[in-house]
């Protein structure tokens, strides 16, 4: 899978890279979970101009759980392709 810059154009893109990658649909399926499970791919401009200095320790929160969520989809590839 190659690198994506935004992460609006990663969720986009996201089942027609794996189907790119040999992976059908029903296999992309637990992938797709992960990534849409991921806090990051919640955010949309809405909710981002509404952030103030206060919301700071819940963003660090949702930051480390990002973090934890790609490492749990990172586990679902297949290292011989993608690590």
């Amino acid at each position: 899978m190659r690198h994506q810059q935004c992460i609006f154009n990663g969720k986009r893109d996201f089942s027609y890279i794996l189907y790119l990658d040999g992976l059908k649909k029903g296999q992309q399926l637990p992938l797709r979970e992960k990534l849409v499970s991921i806090k990051a791919f919640q955010v949309n401009r809405k909710r981002l101009k509404k952030l103030s200095s206060e919301d700071l320790p819940r963003i660090k929160i949702l930051t480390e759980n990002t973090q934890k969520g790609f490492q749990k989809m990172i586990e679902l590839l297949d290292s011989k392709r993608y690590l």
